[in-house]
C-alpha cells in the first residue's frame, strides 16, 4: 500500500475531534505501536512495518482484538514499505529495495536496487517492481520506474516522469494510481502504454495532502491529511471526492480486506505506543460484483483444470485461498462469465473469494 513521505513528514495537519460516521463501526486492531505505516496482506495474515523500531509485524485478522503482533523482520536502517510476491517481501528502505523470505523462521535480506533518491513506494505485479522517488522533493522531479524482479541486475525503465513527490502506489487492471503530495492530486498511467506513460489526473481538490490509497469495486479510497476520502471511478474524471471518515490521528496507510478498511495511524505526536491498527466498515461499502438480472454460478464443483463462473461484474477482482488462509492465485474477471485455472492446485479444499463473497471449492 506507501508512501515515504507520511513517514518522513511529520507536520501532518489533523483535526483534534475523531468524528466517525454515526451508522459505521470501527474497531482497534493492534495498540501501541511505534509509527505503523506501510501494509501487506497474505491469507489472514496482516503485516505492516512499524517504522519506529525499524521491523516488520504481523498479526492474524481472525483473532480476538485487539490482538499483539509478532516480530517477523529487523533491520538497521529504517523500513519503510513493504509488497509482498509469492513468498517474497520486498522492502523499501532510505535509498534501496531489498527482499525477504517473510515465510522462514529466521529471514535474512537480499539486496535488488540501491542507489536510489527519496524513496516514497513500492508495488509488486507479476515479475515487475513498481517503484516512486521523490528525489530531492522539489516540484517536477519525481519519477516512477519499474525493474523486472527476475533479473539478476535489473535496469531501471522510468515509467512517469515529472512528477511532485509522487507516493501511494496502487493497481487496478492496467492503470496505476498514485498522489502527487506537494500538488494536492491524485493522478493515473496505464502501465501497458509507452513509456514515459501519459498522465491523467483523477482527483485535483484534496483539501490538504494525499497519501495512501486503494480500491474496492468502483471506488477508490484515499487518505487526505486526517481523513480517508472517497471516489466513483465510473464518474467523469477529475472526480470530487465525498468524506468516509475523519479526525484520524496522523494516518499512514489503508488497505481493503474483503469489505473491511484497514488502516494505520501514527498517532498524535508520532511518538513511541501511540500508533495503532484499525478497522472499519461501512454499511455502504457492500460491494455486490454479481448482476442483478441473472443468477450467479460458479461450476463444476469439485474441479479439476477450470472453475467458471457467470454472471459476475467485469472487473471484479477473485481470490483463491487454502485451509491455512494463505492466498494462492488473484486475478480480475474480465468478462460477465470466465474460466479460472485451477490445473496447478493440489488436491484439497479452497475457499474463492469473489468480490466480498466466499465460496467453497473443492479440487480432484
Amino acid at each position: 500500500m506507501m508512501k515515504h513521505l507520511k513517514k518522513t513528514i511529520t507536520a501532518i495537519v489533523f483535526s483534534s475531534l475523531f468524528t466517525l460516521s454515526s451508522n459505521a463501526q470501527t474497531t482497534d486492531v493492534v495498540l501501541n505501536l511505534d509509527n505503523p505505516i506501510s501494509m501487506a496482506r497474505n491469507g489472514n495474515d496482516l503485516y505492516f512495518v512499524n517504522n519506529l523500531d525499524k521491523t516488520v509485524q504481523k498479526i492474524d485478522i481472525t483473532n480476538n482484538l485487539p490482538t499483539t503482533p509478532s516480530v517477523i523482520f529487523t533491520s538497521v536502517i529504517t523500513l519503510l514499505e513493504i509488497s509482498i510476491s509469492g513468498n517474497d517481501m520486498y522492502i523499501s528502505r532510505q535509498s534501496d529495495i531489498i527482499k525477504i523470505d517473510y515465510t522462514s523462521a529466521t529471514p535474512t535480506f537480499t539486496a535488488i536496487i540501491s542507489n536510489l533518491e527519496g524513496l516514497t513506494d513500492i508495488i509488486v505485479s507479476g515479475n515487475e517492481l513498481y517503484y516512486s522517488e521523490g528525489v530531492d522533493f522539489q516540484s517536477g522531479n519525481g519519477k516512477i520506474s519499474k525493474i523486472d524482479i527476475t533479473s539478476q541486475n535489473p535496469t531501471p525503465v522510468i515509467v512517469a516522469s515529472n512528477l511532485t513527490i509522487p507516493i501511494g502506489l496502487t493497481l487496478n487492471n492496467n492503470e496505476l494510481y498514485f498522489s502527487q503530495f506537494n500538488s494536492g492530486k491524485l493522478s493515473k498511467l496505464d502501465i501497458t502504454s509507452t513509456f514515459p506513460a501519459t498522465v491523467t489526473d483523477v482527483i485535483i481538490n484534496f483539501v490538504e495532502n494525499p497519501i495512501g490509497s486503494d480500491i474496492l469495486g468502483d471506488n477508490l479510497y484515499v487518505i487526505d491529511g486526517s481523513k480517508v476520502v472517497t471516489i466513483d471511478l465510473t464518474t467523469t474524471l477529475p472526480a470530487t471526492p465525498s468524506d468516509v471518515l475523519t479526525g484520524l490521528d496522523n494516518p499512514r496507510d489503508l488497505l481493503f480486506i474483503n469489505n473491511e478498511l484497514y488502516i494505520t495511524e501514527g498517532g498524535l505526536n508520532l511518538l513511541p505506543n501511540e500508533g495503532k491498527v484499525l478497522k472499519h466498515m461501512l454499511p455502504s461499502l457492500g460491494v455486490n460484483p454479481f448482476e442483478k438480472s441473472d443468477k450467479f454460478m460458479l461450476y463444476p464443483n469439485p474441479v479439476e483444470n477450470l472453475v467458471k463462473v457467470s454472471n459476475i461484474k467485469k472487473d471484479t477482482k477473485y481470490e483463491i485461498i487454502n485451509i491455512l488462509g494463505k492466498t494462492i492465485k488473484t486475478g480480475v474477471i474480465n468478462s460477465k462469465s470466465q474460466s479460472i485455472e485451477t490445473k496447478d492446485l493440489n488436491t484439497g479444499m479452497y475457499s474463492i473469494l469473489i468480490g466480498n463473497k466466499s465460496y467453497k471449492i473443492i479440487k480432484k
